[in-house]
């Protein structure tokens, strides 16, 4: 699975095509692939994956029972009602940081953008947009557009207001049908991608997820944020 999200705008309260995101040539781009949080949210966090490790299929079945987030609380979670909820207010105190910087040759024409990166973002080699219809391509999967997002609050990793699209292919095409639970037999593939653009200082912001299952094994799973200035 991937998942990749992009925001464009021209102001902040106007979207605008996504080829403006975009300025033919080379640009440099900042991984943000450094995670800083609090260190009382690390705490709890741990306790609360060490817990749900040990309650594995109960926690995914809770999960399909309570798709909602966040979740109610439950003792499973292995801390108290009190703590989940201080995991909850820390959450939106968790940002992301650069660790390097490489340049990106962008490569846009009147329909379609496509990418010459470096070994450390490869991925962007396997991606196109097209422009008119407004899908992207990554290897043989079509990403359609799926929602717009819009952050309000600076309380998110990148620490500001801010606004896009999301792109998205799933296999099963309807993913929300499928039981989590069955893991012997979980066999699922999505791919995502989101567009757009940063209140605070007009950065464009893209993010690579992805995760595969096959068989309740998971052989692909990845989050790779990226940052960079247009023009």
């Amino acid at each position: 699975t991937i998942s990749l999200f992009i925001i464009c705008v021209s102001t902040f309260a106007q979207d605008i095509e996504i080829k403006s995101c975009f300025k033919d040539g080379k640009t440099e781009v900042q991984i943000l692939d450094s995670i800083v949080q609090p260190e009382r949210l690390t705490e709890l966090s741990m306790q609360f994956m060490t817990s749900v490790q040990d309650n594995y299929k109960w926690f995914l079945k809770y999960l399909e029972k309570h798709p909602e987030k966040p979740m109610p609380y439950h003792k499973n979670f292995g801390i108290t009602e009190d703590e989940y909820k201080e995991i909850q207010q820390l959450s939106g105190k968790t940002i992301l940081k650069s660790s390097s910087t490489v340049l990106v040759n962008f490569i846009v024409t009147d329909s379609i953008i496509a990418f010459e990166a470096p070994e450390e973002l490869a991925i962007l080699n396997f991606i196109s947009i097209d422009i008119n219809k407004s899908e992207i391509k990554l290897n043989d999967y079509l990403l359609t557009e799926s929602k717009d997002i819009e952050v309000h609050s600076t309380d998110n990793a990148f620490e500001s207001p801010w606004k896009g699209k999301k792109w998205e292919f799933t296999n099963p095409e309807n993913i929300e049908s499928v039981n989590f639970s069955d893991l012997e037999n979980l066999s699922v593939k999505i791919y995502q991608i989101t567009i757009g653009q940063l209140k605070s200082d007009g950065s464009i912001v893209m993010i690579l997820k992805g995760q595969e299952v096959e068989f309740g094994l998971k052989t692909i799973q990845f989050e790779i944020p990226i940052k960079y200035k247009n023009g």
